[in-house]
Order: structure tokens, then sequence, then C-alpha cells
């Protein structure tokens, strides 16, 4: 089962491909962003900061055990780049046991302290670490206790989105038990994971401000990111999740973009992680794609060579052809082509035609017919969000979500077609 249209990535593990295609044609930069000026500066001493966070954790020794986490966090920067961070999270355990599987829901407090060690223009990378405890509705791990204590360590990057918004993206491993102390037993859990959020800078106005720093909504070597959310089916299973892609310039024509993202079908956590290299220039782009998913029920691999042809002001093309390994059946060639019509400044339809099948399998039967529509009203495209749906993709998956992207025009002159040519690859398989 392919699960959810692309562009859905996931965090399991990321593989890297290369290319090696000619130019195809002289560069032709996106737009330079308007600079922005903000004033208070986030990382100065006496900074108060509001976090909402939401991620995921998969075991990586021993228990079986998956978390899914909502978190509320409000720090307080004791000095420049230091921060100390009270967080109460909400957890679902799932953990599997033998043939079945058994969930819970827990209620959490920790303390952490937050150095950033490297600063940008517009960004920030740090280290966290601290201690807290969990209350869960049954014994978590299993033969454990209801009351555990946790420690956790993690890595991340912040960037500036808005006056008092940040966009955050780390990572962190978290340590469960109950000391010995809180029951007969002992079961531990160690888990790892990504997590994705936003903070606000709640600073009183009468703070002395921070150096007044320029810069564009994303850092300069990230050419766009992509948030994006969404609630569908796969075939007759309820479905939903999140992902993010990054899109960076990195020598001449040479762009690169690095996907990753979760989704739940049917209570079943599927991963996926994906690099793409591609070259792009005044008409187009073309490049290669290496993507991995993980369920329960299977892993593979993808390889596919993807490009997008600008036609005219109206019409996008796009199309990719590659191969497919999958550990529960045969291998599949996957392809297709579809087209963009960018009828009104805020408004996108796409149709196309695309396979995925064995070789020795393609037929009629194999083709499927992928529709979409992607809506963005003013006030939405001002802030770069836009409402989609699809339809007919990768097993008859149907989906409606959110799709937030920074860098790119935007503004008076901006539209759903400026945005997708300017910011990175939207396909890079069917």
């Amino acid at each position: 089962m392919k699960a959810l249209p692309l562009p859905l990535s996931t965090a399991a593990s990321l593989a890297i491909g290369a290319v090696g295609f000619g130019a195809i044609g002289s560069g032709a930069q996106a737009r330079a962003q308007e600079p922005v000026v903000f004033g208070h500066d986030p990382l100065a001493e006496g900074s108060i900061i509001l976090t909402a966070l939401t991620g995921w954790q998969g075991s990586d020794s021993g228990t079986d055990l998956d978390l899914i986490s909502g978190r509320v966090g409000l720090g307080y920067a004791f000095r420049d780049r230091f921060e100390v961070v009270g967080e109460l999270d909400v957890g679902y355990y799932d953990q599997t046991l033998g043939s079945g599987s058994r969930t819970s829901i827990g209620l959490g407090l920790s303390g952490l302290v937050r150095w950033h060690v490297l600063r940008g223009r517009g960004w920030s990378a740090f280290l966290e670490g601290g201690l807290g405890f969990v209350a869960s509705e049954e014994a978590v791990p299993s033969g454990g206790s209801r009351l555990n204590g946790t420690r956790q360590a993690g890595v991340g990057v912040a960037f500036d989105v808005g006056e008092r918004w940040r966009l955050t993206v780390g990572v962190r491993q978290e340590h469960l038990s109950n000391g010995g102390g809180l029951g007969p037993n002992n079961p531990t859990w160690d888990g790892f994971g990504g997590y994705l959020g936003l903070a606000l800078d709640l600073t009183p106005e009468y703070a002395p401000p921070g150096p007044q720093r320029e810069y564009g909504l994303t850092p300069p070597w990230v050419r766009s990111t992509r948030i994006e959310g969404r609630l569908g089916e796969v075939g007759d299973e309820t479905a939903g999740g999140a992902a993010v892609t990054f899109d960076s310039r990195l020598v001449a024509n040479l762009h690169g973009q690095v996907r990753a993202g979760i989704d739940i079908v049917d209570s079943d956590e599927l991963l996926e992680a994906g690099v793409a290299l591609y070259l792009r220039g005044e008409r187009g782009l073309f490049g290669l794609a290496l993507d991995h998913q993980d369920l329960n029920a299977f892993e593979d691999d993808e390889l596919t060579a993807f490009t997008e042809f600008y036609a005219n002001d109206l019409v996008t093309v796009t199309g990719a052809l590659g191969s497919e390994w999958r550990s529960d059946s045969a291998n599949r060639v996957v392809g297709g082509v579809a087209l963009r019509f960018y009828l009104l400044e805020g408004l996108m339809l796409e149709g196309g035609i695309a396979a995925r099948d064995p070789l020795e399998d393609l037929g009629a039967d194999s083709i499927e017919v992928p529709l979409g529509i992607e809506y963005s009203p003013r006030p939405l495209r001002e802030l770069g969000l836009s409402l989609f749906a699809e339809d007919g993709l990768n097993d008859n998956a149907r989906v409606v979500g959110l799709r937030w992207t920074l860098g790119g025009p935007w503004g008076e002159s901006g539209s759903l077609r400026d945005r997708d040519r300017s910011a990175g690859p939207r396909r890079t398989h069917f």
C-alpha cells in the first residue's frame, strides 16, 4: 500500500541520491525576498517564549513502543542564548504485545535547558536536555508502573518566520523508567524521533530591545520551506499526518531537497523520508529523488527521475519515472504525467495519469487518474497558506489539508504559480 500523495515524506531514514545531468538552461533565480526588520531579539536575556510542539518517537532499543505527543512550553532566557523551559505534554503510547497492542494516554511535566549554540541571519541551532515525569492511565511500558521519570536530550533548529514567531524543527532522545523505586518492576523505554513546533515571543513591549535584525522569511541558505497537514482516507482506512520539506540552492543551478513526515493510517504509523537533487533552469527543473517508506506491514525504497516544465504562464507539466523496491511484494515500475492549470492567482487545478505495477503486469488496469485542487484567497496567500484536496493518487488515497510555504514571492504580486515555480518541486514521484 502506497499511502498518501506527495509531498509526503517522513522521519524514518534519509537516503542520498546523486544526479548527473547537463544544465537545462541559464539559472533563473527566484525573486529576491523583501527584507523584514524585527525589533526584539528572542535570544536576548529576559525573553519570554511560548512554544507548542508535536512529534513522534519510536523505540531505538528494547521495548516496542511508539509515542505521539503534543507539548506546550514556556521558556525564559536567563542569559543571552540560554533558556530554561517548562513543558506540559500529553502523550499517546502504543505498545506492541505479541500479536496485539495496548495504548495509553499520559500526562507529563518536564524541565529543560536550551542553549542556542549557533545563530545566523534569521535562524539558530540549539542543544537541549532535561528531566521530568509522566503519569499514564496504564502501566508504560507493560509490566512497569503508571508513574515514570523521563530524561530527554536533543538538537534542533529555529527559524524566524514573523515579527514574534519562530518555526522549530528538532530531534529528541527520551528515556522512560520508574527508577526501580516507583514499582516492583522497572522495564525501560528509550525512544528517538522528531518534532515540529511554533514559538511565540511574549516579551513585554517595555523590555530592552535587542539589535535590529534584517533578513527574509527564510535563512539565505534555505530557498523555501513547505509544511503541510492533511486528513483523508487510503482505501477504506482513515489517515492523517504532517510533512515538512526544505529546498536549498547548493551551487550554480544545482539544488537539493530534504523531506520528512509522518502519517497515521488506521492506527499504524507510516514514516517516510526522502532527498532529491535537481537542476533548475528558466523553463523548469529536472532531477533524481530517493525516498524510503516504513510501515508495520512493509518497507519500500523508490528511485525516480522527475521533471517540471513551465509550458506558459498558465500551465506546468510534471512527470516522473522510476522503480520501487518493496519488502512484501514484487518490484514495481512507477511513473506518471500531470498538468497543473493556474486559472486564477489563488486557484490551481491538476490532473493526469499515473501507473504503479510490476513491469510484466503493466496494462490498462494499471492506470490511475490523479486529480487535485489548491485554493488560496488573498488573506491566506499573503501568509503563504493554501487549502488543497487530492483524489485518486497512490492506491486510491483521498486527502484534504493545509499547506504553508515560506520563501518565494508574496503580497500584491504573489500567486500560487509564482510560489510553486520559485520554491522546490512539489512532486518527485506518483
